[in-house]
């Protein structure tokens, strides 16, 4: 049970990276954060004025804050699948022993015939 809802949850995750991959290329005020081709476009369609420089050092800002959200945001969700698999973990654990002890009360449990 416990893999295939990790399964699930690793088939959910990559869904979701791609839908946002694709919106966010989608949008030309965001696609040079996700894609190395639209940055480098970008950075070369700009001239060498000072104002093109304060705008590539802007571009580059902008990408490193977006890497570093995106980091932040994977560990987190590393954190939560670990979470989520010690839970299930020791809730298995759980049912086991208690499926074990209870079947051990019942007078028909095939473990107290012949005693």
């Amino acid at each position: 049970m416990l893999e295939t809802q990790t399964f699930d949850m690793n088939a959910y995750r990559k869904q979701k990276d791609k839908l946002e991959y694709e919106a966010m290329v989608r949008n030309p005020e965001t696609a040079y954060l996700v894609s190395d081709e639209v940055f480098d476009k970008q950075i070369d369609e700009l001239g060498w004025s000072v104002k093109d420089i304060a705008t590539m050092g802007g571009m580059y800002m902008d990408r490193a804050a977006y890497n570093i959200k995106q980091s932040v945001r994977d560990w987190f969700r590393e954190l939560l699948e670990l979470l989520f698999q010690s839970a299930a973990l020791v809730i298995d654990t759980i049912r086991t022993f208690f499926f074990d002890c209870a079947c051990h009360l019942r007078p028909d449990c095939i473990c107290n015939i012949g005693l």
